[in-house]
């Protein structure tokens, strides 16, 4: 578990993380939030770069890793059973 100071641009606090937390931009428009971008993009590369090896071991070839992925929630769907969970 970490801790992370969204007004510093989620930066560790306390906890284990190593990295800060990318942010993701939401913009409302007509009653409804969309994502529109992501902050800290950087934060990706760094993490895919520093457990490269780990995440090989994990899963396997890039195709291995993609496949998992698709089988995966679409975010949007996600985001609005969220939403719901949150805001009935």
């Amino acid at each position: 578990m970490g801790l992370y100071d969204p007004k510093e641009g989620e930066k560790v606090i306390d906890g284990p993380p190593e990295f800060p937390l990318a942010s993701v931009v939401i913009q409302e428009e007509g009653g409804k939030f969309y994502a529109v971008g992501i902050l800290g993009v950087d934060q990706f590369n760094r993490f895919f770069e520093t457990y490269r090896r780990e995440l090989r071991q994990a899963y396997g070839s890039t195709a291995k890793a993609r496949e998992l992925m698709q089988s995966m929630k679409s975010y949007e769907d996600w985001a609005k059973e969220l939403w719901r969970e949150l805001f009935g």
